[in-house]
């Protein structure tokens, strides 16, 4: 087995029997001492895949590089206090640039109030290789993201795609991490997280996360409109059953299989056109071989809840999740009624 088609999710499944017991459950760890709480984050940087310096400078690498890492801080509600930078860069180098990478995370820790204080640097073949480490202090603990619960809405802190949009335009763009937001919202009691990698990545790993904990038998029903995320969503819950196949929608053939851990039924009702047309989807045989997420997952909720509000169809409970697309770049995700594990 390669790690290819794993993702990063699926490869710390694989590491996470050597870890701690919280370790790889959200943004930054969370350590508690007689001093209170200390939350750290390391992100590692690739030239050529998070940073080109064929059309941004150094400088704006290095600011972008610490400003990601800080929205892990940001998003646990943490003051930043201290980073460690290291780097592994070819001999070919400019020294211009190196000078310009740090330059920019200084200027971005000098607004902030973090130090720098020490790191590593190593040569290398390839491309650079920049890993961040950064550590705050938070003065209350923060909820992680697998705190969240059944009917909780998905909200951000502003306007999505502005950073796809520069990168698209091959535009350097100075992300600024919102700690002060980050700060409000955790002292308030919400679960708040990082969505920096982006919007659909977001959305593949909350499907992930379900994924992880699906069994057979399991049914989880997705309602929302054309667009409204659904199928990126059950990409996610793919990955975490294991499967590393490409996920599509199933539309013009009503069911897909994936293996994995569990074997999932990708169902779209899409093209549904008649109630009577249930009957042939066969659903028992396919939560007796494993877990089944079903696209347009309300034209089957109501034949499965009887007037006690008690899933029906052999007595399979139900999880029913809703996509709402609130115009532009906007979505929300309602869990409405969870599995019971």
């Amino acid at each position: 087995m390669k790690v290819e088609g794993l993702g990063e999710f699926g490869l710390l499944e694989r590491i996470r029997p050597f870890l701690a017991a919280q370790s790889g459950k959200d943004d930054a760890a969370v350590l508690e001492d007689a001093n209170g709480l200390t939350v750290a984050s390391c992100d590692m940087f690739v030239e050529g895949v998070h940073f080109d310096l064929d059309w941004m400078s150094a400088e704006d690498a290095g600011w972008r590089s610490l400003a990601l890492a800080l929205g892990d801080l940001a998003a646990k509600g943490a003051t930043p206090s201290w980073a460690l930078t290291s780097i592994a860069l070819p001999r070919t180098w400019e020294v211009d640039d190196l000078d310009g990478l740090y330059r920019g995370m200084h200027a971005l820790a000098e607004s902030v109030s973090l130090s720098i204080v020490g790191g590593d640097m190593s040569s290398i073949e390839g491309p650079a290789v920049l890993s961040v480490t950064v550590v705050g202090r938070a003065d209350t603990r923060p909820l992680a993201r697998s705190e969240a619960r059944p009917g909780w809405s998905v909200a951000v802190t502003g306007p999505l795609g502005a950073a796809a949009v520069a990168l698209r335009e091959r535009r350097a763009l100075r992300l600024q991490p919102l700690l002060a937001e980050g700060r409000k919202l955790n002292a308030a009691g919400l679960c708040c997280g990082d969505i920096s990698d982006g919007l659909l990545q977001e959305t593949e790993a909350a499907g992930e996360e379900l994924g992880r904990r699906l069994r057979r038998g399991d049914l989880v029903l997705l309602k929302g409109e054309l667009g409204a995320g659904k199928t990126t969503f059950v990409r996610g819950v793919a990955r975490g059953t294991g499967s590393d196949a490409p996920v599509a929608s199933p539309t013009f053939q009503l069911v897909r299989i994936y293996q994995g851990r569990v074997q999932l039924a990708h169902v779209d009702l899409y093209r549904l056109e008649r109630a009577d047309e249930l009957s042939d989807l066969g659903l028992e045989e396919l939560l007796d071989s494993g877990a089944v997420v079903v696209e347009w997952g309300d034209r089957l909720a109501s034949p499965l809840v009887g007037r006690s509000g008690e899933a029906g169809v052999g007595g399979t409970e139900f999880a029913l999740i809703e996509f709402e697309h609130l115009g532009g770049d906007r979505r929300l995700i309602r869990t409405t009624r969870d599995l019971s594990h």
